[in-house]
């Protein structure tokens, strides 16, 4: 399970139409599926089902106090670094800040409830992932021609609200279904 901000489906299309241009032979990269692309807040892994309750009671009232803002997606950049690049994402410029502190927020408000993400201790990096560079020929993978082929047009989407995801792994990758939904404060 992780909490996430889902993406309307004009940035989904933009983010797949960069995923296609820097698609080539010799890249050997593991896309997320459109439907997929999401800009994850918290990682949280498997948790029962008695957890549920506790975390909706006790993110809710804390993130409806958060006004909705606005997220513009930012450059291409890539995880551990740029030398040996295991992951490739979209960074955010506008509603960074936002975005770290509705992290912030449903961290304290989980840890209320004694539950815990992955990530802690990590400092938390907004980001869209793209893609997954596979293992066995990490060393093939060009990240030069990765930032010159591809510019991320300057766009924007409001987030009002986050969500709850649960995650089922399957041979064909992840399905990820809405366990509830965090509507951001309303006027």
């Amino acid at each position: 399970m992780f909490f996430c901000i889902e993406l309307p489906q004009n940035i989904r299309e933009l983010l797949t139409s960069v995923q296609a241009k820097i698609d080539h032979p010799g890249l050997p990269i593991k896309w997320v599926e459109p439907y997929n692309l999401h800009i994850t807040l918290l990682f949280l892994g498997e948790l029962a089902p008695h957890y549920l309750p506790v975390m909706e009671t006790a993110v809710l009232p804390r993130v409806s106090r958060i006004p909705p803002y606005m997220v513009s997606l930012d450059k291409l950049g890539f995880f551990p670094n740029s030398q040996k690049p295991k992951v490739i994402w979209v960074g955010i410029d506008e509603g960074r800040d936002d975005t770290i502190k509705l992290h912030d927020i449903i961290v304290e408000a989980l840890a209320t409830g004694a539950i815990r993400g992955k990530a802690e201790g990590h400092r938390f990096f907004p980001h869209i992932t793209l893609g997954r560079i596979r293992e066995s020929r990490q060393g093939s993978c060009n990240r030069g021609s990765i930032r010159l082929q591809t510019s991320i047009p300057k766009t924007s989407f409001k987030v009002d609200y986050v969500t709850l995801m649960r995650s089922d792994l399957t041979a064909k990758g992840p399905i990820y279904t809405p366990v509830f939904n965090a509507p951001l404060l309303s006027k």
